[in-house]
């Protein structure tokens, strides 16, 4: 921190935060009451949050309470702050202003959040010396498995067919009915698992569209809130 406020180094890392990033925060005057939500806009002096609802009540924060914030920016570090409550207001949608901080604590993450989920993944072969290597589309034959656990960065999944390690597959992961994302990836490993009828295959995402990786990284975001929130419900019985 530098004496009139941030420091080169941490304005810097102030602008990297950028809307769509993923917050989490906590009022000091309540610690364990932990809020999901986005960030919507940053400029030099503001952050502005999106209101984070309770069923269909949104928060309502006084002007002036101190928040500990914490921001997952989009190549996978955590910016650590803490900030105070300027206003709550309309930006498009409800939103809560915090002030700029006067020191920045950022954490390079090492590893993406690991999603515990199955998910139905389909999945070809990919030839590095295809005359398109831009294209991400199956083509046949095509195989299917589901995953055991997914992040940003990839995904072990477990199939019937064992896979060579540093080739390269196009997988397709269906979210949900509707919501399916494309991504080639490269084999870490593959594992027989001990029915020796199936592989766990570690498969890490070298090419994903930024549309595909925004969707997956909501979607991964999203998921992860709702088990936070049932696993603290479940402590609370």
């Amino acid at each position: 921190m530098g004496i009139f406020g941030l420091s080169r180094d941490e304005k810097i890392i102030w602008r990297t935060i950028r809307p769509q990033d993923k917050v989490i925060f906590r009022a000091e005057d309540n610690i364990h009451e932990v809020y999901f939500t986005k960030v919507l806009k940053r400029d030099d002096s503001y952050l502005y949050i999106a209101t984070p609802t309770k069923g269909i009540s949104s928060l309502e924060l006084s002007d002036g309470t101190p928040v500990n914030v914490e921001v997952y920016s989009y190549g996978g570090g955590k910016i650590k702050f803490n900030s105070k409550v300027v206003s709550q207001e309309w930006l498009k949608e409800k939103n809560i202003k915090l002030s700029k901080p006067r020191k920045i604590e950022k954490i390079q993450l090492r590893w993406y959040y690991r999603l515990e989920i199955a998910l139905i993944v389909e999945f070809s072969l990919f030839d590095v010396t295809d005359v398109y290597p831009q294209d991400i589309k199956l083509q046949s034959p095509v195989f299917s498995g589901v995953t055991k656990n997914i992040s940003e960065g990839g995904l072990l999944l477990i199939a019937d067919r064992k896979l060579e390690e540093k080739t390269f597959v196009n997988v397709k992961i269906e979210l949900s009915e509707k919501a399916k994302v494309m991504a080639r990836a490269e084999v870490l490993r593959a594992n027989p698992l001990p029915t020796g009828e199936k592989y766990a295959v570690g498969l890490t995402f070298v090419k994903m569209k930024d549309e595909d990786r925004d969707a997956l990284r909501r979607f991964i975001f999203h998921k992860g809130r709702d088990y936070y929130e049932r696993g603290r419900e479940a402590f609370a019985e």
